[in-house]
């Protein structure tokens, strides 16, 4: 919902006691998406990019390599089955039978947007978009906008080898966020109605790393040069000395369990590999690609870094400043070895509404990044034509409540939290809570902390719910256009959020 707000930090918080902050990692429902099909490299799939159209069907383009890296397409109605529709579009093996759609380069790792708001003034061509990575040009690594009508055939943009797009020391990975899908009235804070971040590097200690840059461009006033001028982008996001910490601890469990290859102390590192941002109410939440690199091969006159993958949970105000939540744990962890996504969890999909759930699709795999062992690849590879293993990449799957990132919660010891001012600009407020085991009660202030006459205390609030209502003896709508605090009272439970809507 637009006017969420999350109790991620103390930012719209003026007080607090007895209350402590819990991270809520999401439930892992496990692989949804298998390379299954005769024109599909078998090896597997991954880099899904899902959202929802207005009907509720899920679409997701994700990747797959036989012969090349093909972009295709698969749809859902719940989230978890998912079909492959034949496009009859473009050739795998000599045959249009297949799901591959019809691309000039690859689409994403970001994310795909879906915008029909935008389709009058900017063209109905351009009803799907996204910043892909396009090869050709002087640039040996850049980003251009590509678009599509239907999904199915994309297009970039006219004398594509000419225009730098996203390219000033960039790699090969970026997302892209539209502002304006989550902030229909712009924010100052907003740079850009078009913001995407590409991998960058930057130097910390004796590495230079991968690390997260953040650049934007509006569309307006000039159709023609639809996102494609952007800034130089800068680093928001790179790691530090605590994450190389922390990464030798789990580098180390790794290549005693036999998911990495090879480990040398002398290199282990932390990298970003990039981040894939979306949006809360008024806070923007990136999923962030924690790469452990254990080794670096360039040494052994072989290629990349060697290491593992999972995925972090950051948040930012601005774009800019971004921060951890839960302390630097995992969003999604890696699993137990032997299993389909004990190596790599990146490129995660934007969060998805599917009924009282969000869906959180990502490449789960049991391959280190990269695999320099050429000859065990080979036989693993057989071993998977053979149907003896699993692939090595496959699209997973987590699932968690709408919202729910960090909760404050409260004990048998009676816990309160006061907001900071703000204006009444909706009839209904709702709370997200999990108060099974106890209460909720919210009253409404003044701006000197007193309880206004008929919103003293609400109604008593228990159970489990996503919005659940907060009822006063007097309407809510007579406060619209005034400035107020709101007290939640809460006594074991867990309250995420709330939200004043109309």
């Amino acid at each position: 919902m637009e006017n969420t707000r999350l109790f991620i930090d103390d930012f719209e918080i003026e007080s607090k006691q007895y209350l402590k902050r819990r991270f809520h990692p999401p439930e892992k429902v496990g692989t949804v998406l298998l390379p299954d099909q005769p024109w599909e490299d078998k090896s597997g799939c991954a880099c899904p990019m899902v959202i929802s159209d207005p009907e509720g069907t899920l679409k997701m383009w994700y990747w797959n390599s036989k012969d090349d890296l093909n972009d295709l397409y698969a749809t859902s109605q719940d989230g978890l089955q998912w079909e492959k529709p034949i496009l009859n579009l473009t050739e795998v093996d000599g045959n249009t039978e297949n799901n591959k759609v019809k691309t000039p380069g690859r689409i994403g790792p970001g994310a795909v947007f879906y915008c029909p708001e935008s389709t009058l003034s900017e063209g109905a061509d351009t009803l799907y978009r996204t910043v892909s990575w396009i090869p050709g040009g002087e640039w040996s690594q850049r980003y251009l906008p590509i678009f599509s009508p239907d999904g199915f055939t994309w297009r970039t943009v006219e004398n594509a080898d000419e225009e730098p797009g996203i390219s000033d020391g960039v790699g090969d990975t970026g997302t892209f966020l539209v502002a304006d899908d989550a902030f229909p009235m712009m924010r100052e804070d907003v740079p850009g109605r078009y913001i995407a971040f590409p991998r960058v590097h930057a130097a910390v200690g004796r590495f230079r790393r991968r690390a997260v840059g953040m650049t934007f461009t509006n569309s307006l006033p000039n159709r023609a040069r639809l996102m494609l001028d952007w800034p130089r982008p800068n680093l928001v996001l790179a790691p530090d000395l605590l994450d190389d910490e922390m990464a030798r601890e789990r580098l180390d469990k790794a290549y005693a369990d036999g998911i990495i290859h090879y480990n040398d102390p002398v290199d282990q590192h932390c990298e970003f590999y990039t981040m894939q941002p979306w949006t809360v109410g008024n806070v923007f939440l990136g999923a962030l690609y924690i790469f452990d690199v254990s080794m670096d091969m360039y040494k052994h006159s072989m290629w990349n870094q060697h290491g593992v993958m999972e995925t972090q949970l950051v948040y930012s105000r601005d774009l800019v400043h971004w921060d951890r939540l839960g302390d630097r744990q995992p969003w999604i962890g890696r699993g137990e070895a032997g299993e389909q996504d004990c190596a790599m969890i990146h490129f995660d999909s934007v969060p998805i509404r599917v009924g009282d759930w969000m869906y959180q699709y990502y490449s789960s795999g049991n391959l280190p990044h990269p695999s320099v062992d050429q000859q065990w690849l080979i036989e693993q590879r057989k071993l998977i034509e053979a149907g003896k293993r699993h692939p090595l990449q496959a699209i997973g799957c987590v699932r968690f409540r709408p919202d729910r990132y960090i909760s404050l919660e409260a004990g048998n010891r009676t816990g309160r939290v006061i907001t900071q001012e703000l204006t009444v600009s909706g009839s209904r407020l709702s709370v997200n809570l999990d108060a099974i085991n106890g209460e909720l009660v919210v009253s409404l202030l003044t701006e000197r902390g007193r309880p206004l006459k008929g919103y003293e205390q609400s109604q008593p609030i228990r159970g489990d719910h996503i919005e659940g209502p907060v009822s006063f003896p007097k309407p809510l709508a007579d406060l619209i256009g005034q400035k107020v605090k709101l007290r939640f009272t809460l006594q074991n439970a867990k309250l995420f959020s709330y939200s004043l809507e109309n």
